[in-house]
């Protein structure tokens, strides 16, 4: 007996065609609904939410709802148990084992060369800066890259999570089979991406580390893309707090046996759940200031969480070197993501929540700046290219961020100038923001450098450097500001980093704001000329 139902228009808008039943036994009846007709609903707003993912014969999905959670989002969670008959593949005749449970959603869909290829390449870091990956999408490693290319004993994943790697690592894959094919990769991408979503639609009590980390994935792509950031940012917030992720875990809470083997692996998961609560940490203070709302996450609900270990000893599996260290950083350690900028947002969640003093937030951006000039200090005694680059560039970029966290301290008092263009002089917040922005220039100077296309960490860095470009515009409608040293060579600089920026990660308020500086650049040369 039916309790309830929904229906979709077929392409032409004629027919309704039932999409799924809603069963008084709980369960859900879902029909067919192949990957392009999905692509369609999707680009044309009517997605079903509940997607049936087939490449055979026609079927009928069984869906088994999850129970009420925080995990209200518009994306329900639940599970999908199919019926659909694929060929079979014998874990031993995969390159790769870890991709078994993905396995029988590829079929027919993805060639598994080219999953094996966007695996490897989802691990895959730049040359001269190994802490930090390939794919702008990739935000950090946080798994080792052992665990998972392991031809005999690799992680055990979900199918969501296998998913999600391979999307972000198809959005800029330099693979040969998708060389010179852009409609290939786009196909390939749209497939991935719908299937990641499909499989988003999870149990909520199955819920785990990696239906977090999917859900990062959906929110960092997203938020770049189509401005969907939110909602899975949201969702990955609330279930990772379902999780318990921000606590550390019970002595017995992981199965520890006698062997070794057993015992790192345990730890490894251990220090899995920390990265992961951090980079969410991290996503969610990055969102905050993109969107100009306080922080989900506070500092409060970790401070008994361990710091995540150094990523070298991380990756090599060395987890006795790890040190004891609680809570929320607020100084730079390391050239790592973690290490040196995950204190600048601890601190950018101080700056964001208004009730803090604003003298207290200063003094902690500016012992962060003390500690970063160790980092600095560091470059005349390393050894090696890799290490020189990383120290330098993590020094540059953290220099230039102290100085958008001093901008933002004034903000809420040098804001109004913006849209006040009467007589009235400005305040002098503005003219200590303007100091720093002329500082701030002179780092991307730095910066641009050494990583001319902004390539280490482009989805992070845009909202740093539209917000220390902001007061630029002040800039070109003061004539007090007019006749300032050097600055057309200011502009210059900010309208190189944000078409560096574009180029390597596009996103929409940053192409905006760089139509607005190009537009302020010709009129003041126009004005020079006249």
């Amino acid at each position: 007996m039916e309790a309830s139902n929904a229906s979709i228009l077929d392409r032409d808008g004629s027919n309704l065609t039932p999409a799924w039943e809603h069963r008084e036994d709980g369960s859900v009846w879902h029909n067919k609904v192949d990957l392009e007709d999905a692509a369609y609903y999707h680009y044309n707003g009517s997605l079903p939410t509940l997607a049936g993912l087939s490449t055979g014969d026609e079927h009928i999905l069984r869906v088994s709802l999850g129970t009420p959670s925080a995990l209200d989002t518009p994306f329900p969670l639940l599970t999908c148990v199919s019926n659909i008959q694929q060929p079979e593949i014998s874990r031993s005749q995969l390159r790769y084992p870890v991709l078994e449970p993905l396995v029988p959603y590829l079929t027919g869909s993805i060639d598994l060369t080219l999953a094996y290829d966007l695996l490897e390449r989802y691990f895959e870091s730049r040359p001269l800066t190994p802490l930090y990956p390939l794919s702008p999408y990739v935000l950090c490693f946080l798994y080792r890259r052992r665990s998972f290319l392991n031809g005999s004993r690799p992680r055990q994943c979900k199918a969501v999570l296998l998913s999600s790697m391979l999307w972000a690592a198809a959005e800029i894959s330099e693979s040969s089979l998708l060389a010179g094919h852009q409609h290939a990769r786009r196909q390939v991408c749209d497939r991935l991406k719908l299937l990641t979503l499909a499989l988003a639609q999870i149990d909520v009590p199955a819920g785990n580390v990696d239906d977090v980390v999917a859900c990062i994935s959906l929110a960092t792509v997203g938020s770049a893309l189509e401005h969907e950031g939110s909602t899975w940012s949201n969702a990955a917030c609330s279930l990772a707090r379902e999780l318990q992720l921000g606590c550390e875990l019970p002595a017995d809470a992981l199965s520890i046996h006698q062997s070794d083997k057993d015992s790192s692996m345990a730890e490894e998961e251990r220090e899995i759940r920390r990265r992961v609560w951090w980079l969410l940490y991290i996503v969610d203070r990055h969102l905050a200031l993109h969107e100009n709302r306080p922080p989900v996450l506070s500092d409060g609900e970790c401070s008994g969480l361990l710091q995540p270990m150094n990523d070298m000893d991380y990756q090599e599996g060395n987890f006795q070197a790890r040190l004891q260290i609680y809570g929320s950083p607020f100084q730079c350690t390391s050239p790592s993501l973690y290490g040196f900028f995950l204190p600048l947002m601890a601190i950018l969640g101080e700056v964001l929540d208004h009730r803090r003093p604003t003298l207290s937030v200063a003094e902690k951006v500016a012992s962060y700046e003390r500690s970063l000039e160790c980092l600095k200090q560091q470059c005349k005694e390393l050894r090696g290219p890799a290490a020189v680059a990383q120290n330098r560039l993590a020094a540059a970029y953290g220099t230039y961020m102290v100085y958008v966290l001093r901008i933002l301290l004034t903000r809420e008092h040098w804001e109004v100038n913006l849209v006040d263009n009467s007589d009235r002089g400005l305040s002098l917040a503005f003219f200590d923001a303007a100091t720093h922005t002329l500082s701030a220039a002179k780092a991307v100077s730095d910066i641009l450098k050494w990583d001319p296309g902004l390539e280490l960490m482009p989805f992070f860095f845009s909202i740093f450097l539209f917000w220390g470009s902001f007061p630029l515009l002040v800039f070109a409608s003061r004539p007090q500001f007019q006749q300032l040293p050097g600055l057309d060579q200011l502009y210059a600089v900010a309208l190189r980093a944000h078409e560096a920026c574009i180029v390597t990660l596009d996103t929409q308020y940053q192409r905006d704001f760089c139509r607005t500086l190009r537009s302020v650049v010709q009129l003041r040369v126009y004005s020079l000329s006249c």
